[in-house]
């Protein structure tokens, strides 16, 4: 073996080397990227919390609708529906309250034009 071939062998193990060193890093940067976002996703969703705790009118409305839908005023109602969605709020029947918010759309209008 000549020193140009131990140079090469030395060389390509030198590469495998750096490949295996730059793949643990992207996997040791990977996760603490999604530690950092998972962190960030926590820190959301409590302040969030604790800022509908604060206001009483928003958490009224929440409560009544999850209780009662049908009850809320077309207003409350997509106040509700942004809420819930922006909360993950779960609703027992989200298609039915849906359907409920499209009826009540159609029944005002077919109020206002019997007026």
């Amino acid at each position: 073996m000549t020193l140009q071939e131990i140079v090469q062998i030395l060389g390509g193990v030198g590469v495998i080397a750096s490949m295996i060193y730059v793949g643990i890093q992207i996997r040791n940067n990977a996760r603490a990227v999604r530690a950092a976002t998972y962190q960030q996703l926590s820190v959301n969703t409590v302040n969030g919390w604790l800022n509908l705790g604060h206001d009483g009118d928003t958490t009224d409305i929440l409560l009544r609708g999850r209780d009662d839908f049908f009850a809320l005023s077309p207003v409350e109602s997509a106040r509700f529906r942004f809420l819930a969605s922006s909360k993950r709020i779960s609703h027992p029947t989200p298609p039915l309250a849906e359907w409920a918010c499209s009826r009540r759309s159609l029944h005002v209008r077919s109020l206002a034009d019997q007026r």
